[in-house]
């Protein structure tokens, strides 16, 4: 590995495992205007690709590892170059490096993180080794990677146990998110406009439906929350505490007589928690 730098412009990005948040990268910015570029990106040369803009050939094109949002803030402050880490690994081993620094983020939905570590899981089954820097030599900007992992294919040390290991989860967590991954495309799309992405628990139970019957899972578990969340609302409205209250009595009328003395204002008590009028006990 080299320190290098390269014209912002020149730096091809690909496709990503993460999506590009706007407000991290302003933030981002504001934070190199103040104490400039911490940790530097990480890139790979690519001997020949096609420019996506001029559809042309071009050569030696530092394609993007890690640092997306570093990269797009440098560019917003304009910058015309930005650091740059330079390694020589395969496609496989920068996608590794990329998800190592991604799965250690605290912004990643639940879906975002299973789909990654189910793609780790993949690239190591398939063979392929990895060397990322520990944590302890990560500076701010940057989250903490996962420490020096050397994992290899089924056979050896890859698949779901060597994930966790390499990862520092354990193979339940593993295993949950292989579950998670495994939800079809137009679930998981839902899931995401429902707002139910960061949910384990939902997820996993859209994960245990046949696939035909996931999407009608999530708007069933839609319809569940929203349907809990109006129950919540009426408890409260002035008309179901009048109705609470006057079944309260009504049923007080049949039991009080027969309860002995000293039981009567315990017994009280809580026949008015049961109902939810623990209010009353004030007045």
């Amino acid at each position: 590995m080299r320190i290098d730098y390269y014209f912002v412009d020149l730096v091809h990005v690909g496709k990503r495992q993460r999506h590009l948040d706007a407000s991290n990268v302003k933030e981002l910015a504001e934070s190199m205007k103040r104490i400039g570029l911490q940790t530097p990106i990480t890139v790979r040369i690519v001997p020949s690709t096609t420019d996506p803009v001029t559809g042309e050939v071009v050569h030696d094109v530092p394609v993007l590892i890690a640092g997306l949002h570093r990269l797009e803030a440098a560019k917003l402050l304009g910058w015309e170059t930005i650091d740059s880490f330079t390694l020589d690994v395969t496609e496989a081993e920068a996608e590794l490096w990329e998800i190592s620094e991604n799965l250690h983020r605290a912004d990643l939905t639940e879906l975002e993180r299973a789909g990654q570590t189910t793609r780790w899981i993949e690239l190591t089954e398939s063979g392929a080794k990895v060397e990322a820097e520990s944590a302890e030599n990560k500076p701010a900007q940057l989250g903490p990677v996962s420490e020096t992992c050397n994992v290899g294919g089924r056979g050896n040390t890859g698949g779901i146990n060597a994930a966790a290991r390499a990862l520092g989860i354990t193979r339940q967590e593993a295993q949950r998110a292989v579950k998670i991954a495994a939800i079809t495309e137009p679930a998981k799309e839902a899931a995401v406009a429902a707002g139910l992405d960061k949910n384990q628990s939902a997820l996993l139970k859209v994960a245990a439906e046949p696939v035909e019957k996931q999407v009608a899972k999530v708007a069933e578990l839609v319809e569940t929350k929203a349907t809990q969340k109006r129950e919540r609302t009426w408890s409260s409205r002035p008309e179901d505490v009048d109705r609470r209250r006057k079944k309260f009595k009504n049923s007080m009328r049949d039991v009080v007589s027969d309860l002995p003395p000293n039981s009567v204002r315990r017994e009280l008590k809580n026949w008015m928690i049961g109902f939810g009028l623990s209010d009353m006990l004030k007045e």
